[in-house]
């Protein structure tokens, strides 16, 4: 008897995998916008430009909150990263199969784990970080903001940037649907259609709770070790963005998608000429930078 009711629930979790997600329609609230963006200490000093670009331009903004391991700034609130449910040496760990220790594997390919860690730090705030709002703003730390935005509707719902996809390298795309079809169940995703990485996301708690119960429910594990004992080093898998996009626009019809106007740029001199060009935005990242 036992083993027929084990075969049984084996096979509704598989089923589960192949059956569609089913429409459905969030309570938004009409929240004002927290923003909460993870740092580190070597975006320092284009931190103040990213804060003070979302003071000017953000619509109903209530807070800032930087995410990191010390204190970077004193123009926004701070929250520790030693307050999550899991460490940098917790994430490398898990994204082994062995047994070995997370601190040896840092030692080793530091990067490859920080670029995962920095991941789930920002689906994991809007739960860590005491009286949050429901409407969280997710803005990597070399953003900066020239125009002024809103990002929910009258009625509460979010609104989504994508931009049109660029020429990517077609198994790139296959890994990244297979691995969220294997996280989420019944995600009806058959084509990655359009670039959700524009390093900014509304994330809507909503959306998040909804998100967190159907992995966990299915995986009987939380939501961090699914993803990472799901990640592939070798493509760079998991992307917390298209992850939220994807399981968003598949899940409900009221996120709005737009697009602006944006570009990855390489220096902090020309801030105004990038202003002046008419963008909503640009990503001055690290690796590009010229000072």
């Amino acid at each position: 008897m036992l083993k027929k009711i084990a075969f049984l629930c084996a096979f509704i979790a598989t089923f589960s995998l192949f059956a569609d997600l089913e429409k459905v329609n969030y309570r938004f609230s009409g929240d004002p916008i927290d923003v909460v963006i993870p740092c580190h200490v070597k975006d320092s000093e284009i931190l103040e430009h990213c804060l003070a670009g979302i003071k000017e331009n953000i619509a109903n903004l209530r807070r800032i909150i930087v995410v990191s391991k010390e204190r970077i700034t004193d123009e926004a609130e701070w929250f520790s990263e030693e307050e999550f449910p899991f460490s940098l040496s917790d994430v490398a760990h898990y994204t082994n199969d062995h047994d070995v220790i997370g601190d040896k594997l840092l030692a080793k390919k530091p990067y490859q784990f920080t670029w995962l860690y920095q991941q789930l730090l920002k689906l994991y705030a809007p739960y860590v970080i005491p009286e949050i709002s429901s409407n969280i703003l997710i803005v990597d730390a070399d953003v900066i903001f020239f125009k002024p935005l809103s990002f929910t509707t009258t009625e509460g719902c979010g609104f989504l940037t994508a931009s049109p996809k660029k020429e990517r390298v077609c198994q790139r795309d296959k890994a990244h649907i297979l691995f969220m079809k294997g996280c989420i169940p019944g995600l009806g995703l058959s084509e990655i259609t359009v670039n959700p990485i524009v390093h900014h996301m509304l994330f809507q708690k909503e959306i998040l709770d909804d998100l967190f119960s159907l992995v966990e429910t299915h995986h009987q594990k939380p939501l961090w070790q699914v993803l990472c004992k799901k990640k592939i080093f070798k493509t760079r898998i998991l992307s917390e963005y298209e992850l939220y996009y994807y399981f968003a626009t598949d899940r409900t019809d009221q996120v709005q998608i737009r697009s602006l106007k944006w570009d990855n740029k390489n220096s902090l001199q020309k801030i105004e000429q990038y202003r002046d060009e008419g963008y909503d935005y640009v990503a001055i990242h690290h690796y590009l930078r010229n000072h």
